[in-house]
């Protein structure tokens, strides 16, 4: 059992339950966790060859509810998007699933939803979505923003809209989150906005974090994650 992410692949082998079990009991379950999904299990309910028919339950999908992966899987090489797929390696027949990280949607539905904590925002990866204005007369006036702030589940938790003057290049976005999102625009449009929240701070520049558009009818719109509890 694998879990392949953009992140990397985590690999878990270490199996203790190796029966076949009975899918509406939901018994002989092999459970794990990892960070990017959450708390899962497998459970094999059919032995053709080895161990099959596998049911694939997550803590954050449905409160456990059963995903029965023979009655979606198509072949790998079908055509068009697929939930999960099957193929075969010699003898070996392999399954694979597209499980949406926490906080996140997936295909036909499926949507992965971390609890909302006691300030009323899921805690995780949150994001934000940016959207800067150039300035009317560069020689005088300054940038203007436009921001919203999504938690974990994607969720808006604060905005700062219409668009805000940045007569100080500098612009504290509240939110549910404890601190204040803080923006600071360059001197020219080339420059990227620089972003803080508590002690992490970084720029649009950073390729790992964000997605930066380009200038389109006198804006441009990017997209940045960082971490949020």
């Amino acid at each position: 059992m694998k879990v392949e992410c953009n992140t990397g692949t985590n690999e878990y082998n270490n199996y203790q339950v190796c029966e076949v079990g009975d899918k509406e009991k939901g018994d002989h379950q092999q459970y794990w966790h990892d960070p990017n999904i959450g708390h899962f299990s497998i459970q094999y309910t059919t032995t053709p060859q080895g161990l099959a028919g596998p049911v694939l339950r997550f803590k954050n999908i449905n409160d456990w509810e059963p995903l029965v992966v023979d009655d979606i899987a198509k072949p790998k090489d079908e055509d068009g998007a697929q939930v999960c797929y099957y193929g075969v390696d010699g003898k070996d027949l392999w399954w694979g699933c597209g499980i949406p990280k926490l906080g996140k949607q997936g295909l036909d539905g499926f949507e992965s939803n971390v609890p909302v904590g006691p300030g009323g925002y899921a805690t995780g990866t949150c994001q934000m979505h940016v959207v800067q204005h150039q300035k009317p007369d560069p020689s005088k006036d300054p940038y203007s923003l436009e921001v919203w702030i999504k938690d974990a589940n994607q969720d808006d938790i604060g905005a700062v809209y219409p668009r805000v003057k940045m007569t100080d290049k500098s612009l504290k976005v509240a939110s549910k989150l404890p601190r204040p999102v803080v923006f600071r625009t360059g001197a020219v449009d080339e420059d990227p906005i620089s972003i803080s929240y508590a002690d992490d701070k970084w720029d649009t520049n950073d390729e790992d974090r964000c997605n930066v558009g380009a200038y389109d009818e006198g804006m441009r719109q990017m997209d940045c994650d960082f971490e949020c509890k």
